[in-house]
C-alpha cells in the first residue's frame, strides 16, 4: 500500500497518547500494587515522598504528645484527689469518726422513704443469682410510693453528719446526690452499703469534683480561686472553714510537686 498523500500516515488501531494527569498521585498498598486490575501508579517523585513522611511524622508525634500528656494529667488528677483525702481524713478525724457512728445508728427508712430498702440477707440473695448477669444496677430502680421531701431529710442528715450548714450548700448537695444517684449512690444498694456511703460523703464527694472536673495541677492554678473554693459543684458544698484550709492545703501540695521537678 502506497501513501500518494503529503499527509503522514497514521495506522487505524493507533491511539493517541493521553494526557498526563496532575497532582498526587495516589498511594496503594503493596497488594493493590501487585494486582493486575491496579489502574494507579505507585511512584513518587523525590520531593513528595519527602513531604509526605515528614507530615505523617508530624501527626504521629502530636499524637504522642496528647497521649503523653493526658496521662500526666490523669496520674496527677489521682495524686491531688489522693492528697486531698488523706489531709481531710487527717483534719477532721473526729467528726469523721461521730460522723461512721451516726451512720451506723440512723433509721435509714426515715432518711431515705423513697426507696425500698434491702437488707444484707435479701441482697446478698440477689447477688448469687446475677452473679453472672452483664446487666448492672439502672437509675430510678427500687423506688418505693413516697417522695423524698428536703426539709424531713436535712433533719435526718443533719443527726448525722452535725454540719452547721450556715450556706445552705452541704446538705442540698448530699440531697442531689442521692435523688440523682450520683457520686456513687444507687437506690439498689444494700443497707450497709448506704451507711458505708454516708459515712464516706465528705472524703468521697471530694474525690468526685476533682475527678469530674479534671483537676490536674495545671488546671488548679488556672481556675479561679474563688470558683475552685467556693463554688459546689466545686469544694463550696463544704463548710466555709473546711473548704479553705483544704484548698491551701491543695495549693501548698501542688507548689511542692512542681518545685520538685524544676
Amino acid at each position: 500500500f502506497t501513501n500518494h498523500s503529503n499527509t503522514p500516515y497514521t495506522h487505524r488501531n493507533s491511539q493517541k497518547p493521553s494526557p498526563r494527569k496532575s497532582g498526587r498521585k495516589r498511594v496503594v498498598s503493596l497488594e493493590e500494587s501487585k494486582s493486575k486490575d491496579t489502574d494507579f501508579e505507585v511512584s513518587y517523585t523525590d520531593n513528595e515522598e519527602t513531604e509526605f513522611s515528614q507530615t505523617l511524622h508530624s501527626e504521629f508525634e502530636d499524637s504522642n504528645t496528647m497521649s503523653m500528656n493526658h496521662n500526666v494529667h490523669k496520674q496527677e488528677e489521682q495524686e491531688l484527689a489522693d492528697h486531698a483525702v488523706v489531709y481531710y481524713r487527717k483534719e477532721y478525724r473526729k467528726s469523721l469518726n461521730k460522723c461512721r457512728t451516726n451512720a451506723e445508728k440512723c433509721e435509714l427508712d426515715k432518711l431515705l422513704p423513697h426507696i425500698r430498702i434491702n437488707s444484707d440477707e435479701v441482697e446478698d440473695v440477689k447477688s448469687s443469682q446475677t452473679e453472672h448477669d452483664d446487666e448492672l444496677p439502672k437509675k430510678g430502680q427500687n423506688l418505693s410510693a413516697q417522695k423524698l421531701e428536703f426539709r424531713e431529710f436535712s433533719r435526718a442528715a443533719n443527726a448525722i453528719y452535725k454540719i452547721n450548714d450556715r450556706e445552705n450548700t452541704f446538705y442540698k448537695t448530699l440531697f442531689q446526690d442521692i435523688v440523682n444517684e450520683e457520686n456513687g449512690f444507687l437506690n439498689t444498694l444494700s443497707a450497709t452499703q448506704i451507711r458505708e456511703w454516708l459515712a464516706n460523703y465528705e472524703c468521697n464527694r471530694i474525690r468526685f469534683v476533682i475527678n469530674q472536673n479534671h483537676i490536674h495541677f495545671t488546671k488548679f492554678q488556672c481556675v479561679s480561686k474563688n470558683k475552685l473554693r467556693d463554688q459546689v459543684e466545686y469544694l463550696g458544698f463544704l463548710p466555709k472553714e473546711r473548704r479553705k484550709k483544704l484548698y491551701q492545703s491543695m495549693r501548698k501540695y501542688i507548689v511542692s510537686r512542681k518545685s520538685a521537678f524544676q
